[in-house]
């Protein structure tokens, strides 16, 4: 990894990922550790900005030591605990939305052959699609007043995977599907009005709630286990990461919970 310090009028960008200093921003450009997926990655932006989205970084190649280069995008970093806008019922609608947006447009995005993904040495299967590979609120910015979504950033673990990934995934953290007690460390209090949450969320994204459970369950038991096989690779990088924070466990933790909350309330998982 290249040393940001050395970047000639550049600075860390704070919040930017896991590693301090790791993404610096130089003026309106974007620097950030680059790998053999990069090209791909850059791809996959490509078509989304041509496509017309308008949350996604503009890609704008690879520098000489080999760091992606990307627009820099205006927003507040939804911080930690969770902004108040994730927490309410319309910010668990606006974050279906997003999925919903992101995915017809990855719908249409035609895998190159020769595409390589940090993490994943397959070509993609049948029926997959591109996926953001770690679309939590934590990747996101928000508009100052915190009103509406203007980034989805940090594309480094892309990759084919199932259509609903990514769906499964952001609703894992927005209804939130996990104790109260790993909920309340992401700002909810009390006891999260679930179901009504899980509702919110599938409306926006277009999807019958029971379908958006499935998807939940689905995309905690596969991140739970990338995290355990990849993470043991000597070449795991990011995965190395997250399996060294215990992220294996707590999303084995979280499945267990969610099958268990969806046994229990069946019945509340379709609006009325």
């Amino acid at each position: 990894m290249s040393d940001e310090s050395s970047i000639p009028h550049s600075q860390p960008l704070d919040g930017a990922g896991i590693e301090a200093g790791r993404v610096a921003r130089q003026d309106s450009t974007v620097l950030r550790p680059g790998g053999p997926w990069s090209s791909s990655v850059q791809s996959v932006l490509a078509a989304l900005v041509d496509d017309g989205v308008t949350t996604v970084p503009a890609p704008l190649g690879i520098d000489s030591e080999g760091r992606e280069r990307l627009a820099y995008l205006q927003g507040r970093d939804q911080g930690w605990p969770l902004l108040h806008a994730i927490q309410s019922l319309e910010g668990a609608y606006a974050l279906g939305a997003l999925v919903r947006e992101l995915q017809a447009a990855l719908r249409r995005y035609r895998i190159p052959a020769d595409a390589r993904w940090q993490g994943r040495s397959e070509p993609a299967a049948p029926g997959e699609i591109v996926q953001h590979g770690d679309l939590g609120p934590w990747n996101l910015l928000w508009s100052d007043g915190g009103e509406s979504i203007v980034g989805v950033l940090d594309w480094e673990l892309a990759e084919p995977e199932h259509p609903t990934y990514d769906l499964g995934f952001l609703a894992w953290h927005t209804v939130p599907a996990m104790d109260d007690e790993r909920a309340s460390f992401r700002g909810f209090t009390g006891h999260p009005d679930r179901s009504a949450r899980l509702a919110s969320f599938a409306a926006g994204a277009g999807v019958p709630a029971r379908d958006l459970a499935a998807a939940i369950t689905r995309s905690q038991l596969a991140f739970a286990r990338k995290v355990s096989t990849r993470g043991r690779s000597s070449d795991g990088g990011r995965w190395r990461q997250l399996r060294d924070l215990g992220l294996e466990e707590s999303a084995f933790s979280d499945y267990r919970w969610t099958k268990q909350w969806l046994a229990s309330d069946v019945d509340r998982h379709e609006p009325r």
